[in-house]
């Protein structure tokens, strides 16, 4: 989704966008939901425009322990500023777009795109107990016990 300097002049507050995921540059990233859900707001700065608001969307994860297939809301906060002058900034910590010219856009997916693969988890669990897999037989361990009964003892002297 793409806003214009004139969009964000009109000035708008908890504005419900949906951005389709299939326009999004996905970067190994299943989506569960058909929509990014953005509820943004636009406020005027001295320097330009301050875009700011959360967005969520379903993402489908596997697990790295079990390799369960699982959904996971990814929901945050995202803050940005357009600047239409050029200026010396002090807070780093904040993504930063020009928009010199009056026809100038923003793409919004772009950015979307951007912080919803930096918000994958490092370590991806279908849940914080999750079992795993038996390194023996290959049965998920979480819905079910070793199929082989020589190594039943591994399973209950090894809990993870």
């Amino acid at each position: 989704m793409k806003l214009s300097r004139a969009q964000l002049a009109s000035i708008f507050k908890d504005q419900l966008f949906e951005i389709e995921t299939a326009n999004l540059f996905h970067q190994s990233i299943r989506f569960k939901d058909r929509f990014v859900k953005c509820i943004l707001s636009c406020s005027p700065i001295d320097f330009g425009f301050e875009i700011f608001g959360t967005y969520s969307v379903r993402i489908k994860y596997n697990c790295d322990r079990c390799t369960a297939s699982f959904d996971k809301e990814v929901r945050d906060s995202l803050t940005l500023w357009c600047l239409t002058k050029i200026i010396d900034l002090k807070n780093k910590d904040i993504e930063v777009f020009y928009m010199k010219n009056k026809n100038d856009i923003i793409d919004l997916g772009l950015i979307l795109s951007d912080l919803i693969s930096l918000n994958r988890p490092i370590k991806i669990l279908c849940n914080n107990n999750c079992k795993g897999i038996c390194i023996c037989c290959g049965t998920n361990l979480n819905s079910g016990v070793c199929q082989k009964n020589q190594i039943k003892s591994y399973h209950h002297s090894h809990d993870f």
